[in-house]
């Protein structure tokens, strides 16, 4: 860029000099991207706004995507997510072009804080007594998740994970049993009946 500029040339021999009109140098620098596209980790209904630092000759053109698709209407250096949902969540990318070249970003991922959810759960049951019977829920959401087993209601001391282990069960084992699951962003509880017999 520093040699853009308006040069003339002198042409002279012995009868005299002549200079010429100014002719104009434009240098095209391709587009690159300095920052704003990082690895972000959100909460879900919260706003995020990728804005990205460019440098390159004007004017640059600006394309983004998500998850290799093209995000049509969205052609500004900045793209903002007003309320994440789960559609957000994905691998972002830009594709930056101008008279000089291109250049397309290294993808990143937008991930959302979910709010925990048990995706398989309690099942009634019944055991035998004097053998072992082992209760369990899958949850899933944003980290760390929290348990907390009950039993017709009281708090189990110390069973605070996604297992319940009951060794040896006898009859004053059978009943109600419940774990409430939560993380940051909210709690669900989950009841079974067990019986031993």
């Amino acid at each position: 860029p520093e040699k853009a500029g308006d040069y003339t040339v002198i042409v002279m021999n012995a009868l005299g000099s002549k200079v010429s009109e100014a002719g104009t140098l434009k240098v095209l620098v391709p587009p690159v991207l300095l920052g704003g596209l990082e690895v972000t980790t959100i909460d879900l209904g919260a706003a995020h706004r990728f804005s990205l630092d460019v440098e390159g000759s004007l004017p640059i053109n600006v394309e983004w995507y998500k998850n290799g698709k093209l995000l049509d209407g969205e052609s500004e250096l900045d793209l903002t997510i007003t309320s994440a949902n789960a559609t957000d969540d994905g691998e972002y990318f830009v594709r930056l072009n101008n008279e000089a070249g291109e250049y397309i970003s290294d993808s990143v991922k937008l991930s959302l804080n979910m709010p925990v959810s048990i995706v398989k759960g309690l099942e009634n049951t019944s055991a035998k007594v004097g053998s072992d019977l082992t209760l369990m829920v899958d949850a899933q959401g944003a980290t760390p998740i929290a348990y907390q087993w009950y039993h017709n209601g009281n708090k189990l001391r110390g069973e605070n994970s996604e297992k319940l282990v009951l060794n040896s069960i006898n009859e004053l084992n059978s009943g109600e049993y419940s774990v409430i699951v939560k993380n940051s962003l909210g709690s669900v509880e989950m009841t079974d009946t067990s019986s031993a017999y």
